[in-house]
């Protein structure tokens, strides 16, 4: 496809789900803004997300839209669309393919469409087949090849700025505040363990981690604190607090996504299903043990795992067929190989 002689000038980025999805998005919306610096760059994503995105400096206006996926609600897309089209972009990466975002971009009169080939994906002006599911490669390199259709690239795969999240002053002293509420010892390294996801097939069984917590309570020194959203908070007072020693923080419902990714930003590890956090934790380099069970649908770390594009290993993963196979011991020998037991 030929592109205009002047670069791009007005460009609209589309990933509207979830935070792990969203954020490895991440490289690819800063090829784009490394390929066309002059260009303004709006993204349009879900509005849980946005406040994570605030100052980002990839991007120069976030845009929040909750598509509604069941029914059609084609009067409420329409409305949204109408609007936008006064922001006259040239050019729209659709990286979550849904038909109306290849109709309404296409009614905008958008003149270069860039998506997958699938959910009305006719309607684009140049699309890839979405190979996605049969987990090839990461999805990070799938975003990349997206924006590559346009001449986007990274200069130098292995920079930080590449895959990174924005924190101020201000989001750090916010956490530091709520941490002294808890009375968590700022000085003293912690441990976070983030007990729940959003599937079941990507869930390990809690009352293991609930032995994992016992275990490094009893053998470690480390400061230890679970972590989980509004509605996992519920489960983890439940299900998990009454078993284990009350010096554990509890920091599940009270964390808004800045205050995460502070407080995971100075954690020397993250213990995890496959889930959001697990992609804060990767931006900040921190190191992570990820679980993973094999699933038809694919929650396959080879896809899915913490982006680790220099293969620093500071990573590790464990998969066996079912997520419910992995033992006790299998992640204490992770954890002791990255030798933090002595802190």
């Amino acid at each position: 496809m030929a592109f205009p002689n002047n670069p791009f000038q007005n460009i609209l980025f589309i990933r509207t789900d979830r935070l792990g999805d969203f954020l490895l998005n991440l490289p690819a919306i800063h090829a784009l803004k490394e390929t066309y610096p002059k260009a303004r760059l709006s993204v349009l994503l879900h509005p849980s997300l946005e406040e994570l995105l605030k100052d980002h400096p990839d991007i120069d206006e976030t845009i929040s839209f909750a598509p509604i996926i069941h029914g059609t609600h084609f009067l409420k897309w329409f409305l949204f669309f109408w609007k936008l089209r006064k922001k006259h972009y040239d050019l729209v990466i659709i990286s979550n393919p849904h038909k109306y975002f290849h109709l309404f971009t296409t009614l905008m009169r958008i003149p270069y469409r860039i998506g997958y080939h699938r959910k009305w994906g006719f309607l684009l002006t140049q699309a890839l087949p979405d190979l996605r599911v049969q987990s090839l490669k990461h999805e990070v390199e799938y975003n990349l090849d997206l924006v590559a259709l346009v001449g986007a690239k990274l200069r130098n795969v292995g920079a930080s700025q590449n895959y990174s999240i924005p924190l101020s002053t201000q989001d750090e002293q916010s956490f530091e505040s709520l941490a002294q509420q808890k009375e968590l010892n700022l000085k003293k390294p912690w441990i976070v363990m983030n007990p729940y996801t959003t599937a079941s097939f990507k869930q390990w069984p809690i009352d293991c981690f609930i032995q994992i917590v016992q275990k490094l309570h009893a053998e470690t020194s480390f400061q230890l604190i679970l972590i989980g959203g509004p509605e996992e908070s519920t489960f983890i007072k439940k299900d998990i607090l009454p078993f284990i020693a009350p010096s554990v923080f509890d920091f599940s419902g009270c964390l808004n996504l800045k205050q995460l990714a502070a407080l995971l930003k100075k954690a020397p590890l993250l213990i995890s299903n496959d889930s959001g956090p697990v992609h804060i934790a990767a931006a900040f380099h921190t190191k992570t043990i990820v679980l993973f069970g094999k699933h038809p649908q694919g929650s396959n770390p080879q896809r899915w795992g913490p982006w680790d594009p220099l293969n620093n290993t500071g990573h590790r993963i464990i998969q066996k067929d079912r997520i419910t196979d992995i033992e006790i011991q299998d992640v204490w020998k992770q954890i002791q190989n990255y030798k933090l037991l002595s802190s």
